[in-house]
């Protein structure tokens, strides 16, 4: 019988660790005041397979940021202050979330909401949100334009159409007219960055939307931190199912690995299946891309929200890509420009890629994988 992916996260780890809290802030709290160091230090520290059998367990979830399920469990010493971990953990993602989101905007921080409403004026901005600016430009030409964070206007077309299908109005497809002219304000040339300044500035109805790169990055320095912290032997980090993180070793499976289940796009949205098992190693991230979490469907068509560029439509070449490597954040966003190509297109990219395999699920069904990817993984297909 299959199991959920949300099963397999809970229990298929089968840990005997039952020493569970939720420890949150009371209030908000920033990231400087919460943790010690800095992103730039915990990502210089060196990744330990530190063993945690015997340890004690503890969880938290959060539900505030990025419009998703943010869930972790971390492996301690008793003498741990696990509430101040808790603390910074919450503390990056908020931080990250209100730098990062479009749709909101709060006191004092210059965000894609306040950026994109007050074009042609140069916004000084955190750090962390200029890195992620940069990093995705960089990656719009090393994805041959796959991943472009300016489609922003395209994919609002787009959003209203899911929206009013989804709340009982009509469910249509954008018209081609409307798709075009959203499409005149896309470009990543129409964001200018000022590396020595720190600013960002946007043309004239350009718009930044990271949803793409967010979260990835927010993944990224959690996974920073908790590998830096001297007590937390290991931890699996889960950050709305589509970016997973396990660092050490798994407590009572003798070969050490984490096994984790792959989301059947194919089974129902409210009870997920695996087509597929993986185990993974300490210090290994796996990112998700799929057509099956938000979607409305036109005429028995299914149109997703990852766009093509290219197209102005939902890509239509697979159900879902799998990536597993070392980095959440590149993972993150290779899996969505992988996603937009074609299966022989996204497998031969992804042999070309230092540190990182895949496996797809083809529209047919049809289980796809890079080379060597089943032995590495230890890969079982699951059977109905």
């Amino acid at each position: 019988m299959k199991k959920t992916f949300f099963l397999w996260l809970t229990l298929g780890f089968v840990f005997f660790l039952q020493a569970c809290v939720d420890p949150t802030p009371s209030g908000p709290i920033t990231m400087l005041e919460a943790c010690e160091g800095s992103p730039d230090l915990w990502r210089e520290a060196p990744d330990l397979n530190r063993p945690t059998a015997g340890l004690d367990r503890y969880n938290q979830t959060l539900t505030s940021y990025f419009d998703t399920s943010l869930s972790l469990s971390i492996f301690v010493e008793d003498e741990a202050d696990v509430e101040a971990i808790f603390a910074c953990t919450e503390a990056i993602y908020r931080h990250i979330h209100q730098i990062a989101t479009r749709y909101t905007g709060f006191d004092g921080v210059n965000n894609p909401y306040y950026i994109n409403q007050h074009p042609d004026v140069d916004h000084e901005i955190d750090p962390l949100l200029f890195e992620m600016i940069a990093l995705a430009i960089e990656y719009y030409t090393l994805t041959d334009g796959l991943f472009d964070v300016t489609l922003g206007p395209v994919l609002d077309v787009w959003g209203d159409a899911l929206t009013r299908c989804n709340e009982g109005g009509p469910c249509e497809v954008p018209s081609s007219d409307a798709l075009e002219a959203a499409q005149a304000f896309v470009g990543v040339d129409r964001v200018i960055l000022d590396e020595a300044a720190q600013t960002v500035r946007l043309e004239e109805g350009a718009s930044l939307d990271l949803g793409g790169i967010g979260k990835g990055f927010a993944a990224r320095v959690v996974g920073d931190f908790l590998n830096a912290h001297n007590d937390v032997a290991g931890f699996i980090l889960n950050a709305g199912t589509s970016n997973i993180e396990v660092n050490g070793i798994h407590p009572v499976r003798d070969n050490g690995r984490w096994v984790i289940g792959l989301t059947d796009p194919a089974s129902r949205p409210f009870l997920p299946e695996s087509f597929a098992r993986v185990s993974l190693l300490s210090n290994t991230n796996m990112m998700t891309s799929g057509d099956y979490q938000r979607y409305f469907t036109v005429d028995g068509v299914r149109y997703h929200h990852i766009l093509d560029p290219r197209t102005l439509e939902p890509s239509n070449t697979m159900r879902a890509i799998t990536i597993v490597g070392d980095d959440a954040l590149i993972g993150d966003i290779w899996a969505t420009a992988l996603f937009i190509m074609t299966v022989d297109e996204a497998l031969a990219r992804l042999e070309s890629l230092e540190g990182y395999h895949g496996i797809i699920y083809g529209l047919d069904g049809t289980i796809y994988t890079t080379e060597g990817f089943s032995e590495r993984f230890l890969l079982e297909i699951v059977d109905d």
